[in-house]
């Protein structure tokens, strides 16, 4: 009978020990899990529109630009102090080409804060010429058209 009495109180305080344990290591999670998610946060788009008639733009509120040169130009910038995606949204019709070359230079990215240069529907290519479709050209026989010198660069 004593031995059945001491056998039950090591079990109860084994079972007391384990409660304990799992109660610490719950809380334990709870905060872990916590203190990752949020602080995550995803950076901000901040998106122009590259676009041969800027009237016709599909964001009112974004700056536009009639070549891919002149938008690297005028928003070069420190991506990772904005915490910042900078996104160049090529669209519309376009019956020239653009014939600016482009040098993506100069500014500061990551693997999460990153430049991201694009071509909507309408102003993709079908996999054949198609004259209204963005393009850039060169009229200098091996000229660079795109010279991408950036890191995190997207295209």
């Amino acid at each position: 009978m004593i031995l059945k009495l001491l056998k039950k109180r090591e079990v109860s305080k084994v079972n007391r020990k384990l409660t304990s344990k799992l109660i610490l290591l719950t809380i334990f999670t709870f905060l872990l899990f916590f203190s990752f998610t949020s602080n995550t946060s995803a950076s901000t788009e901040s998106t122009a529109i590259i676009r041969e008639n800027c009237a016709l733009k599909s964001i009112p509120s974004a700056n536009c630009y009639t070549s891919l040169s002149a938008w690297e130009t005028a928003e070069q910038r420190d991506l990772t102090a904005t915490d910042e995606i900078a996104v160049a949204r090529i669209e519309g019709t376009w019956t020239n080409p653009d014939t600016t070359p482009v040098t993506i230079d100069g500014w500061t990215t990551d693997a999460t804060r990153y430049i991201k240069i694009y071509t909507t529907t309408e102003a993709r290519h079908t996999g054949k010429w198609d004259n209204t479709r963005y393009r850039l050209e060169s009229g200098n026989f091996g000229a660079k058209i795109v010279n991408n010198q950036q890191d995190y660069t997207r295209i």
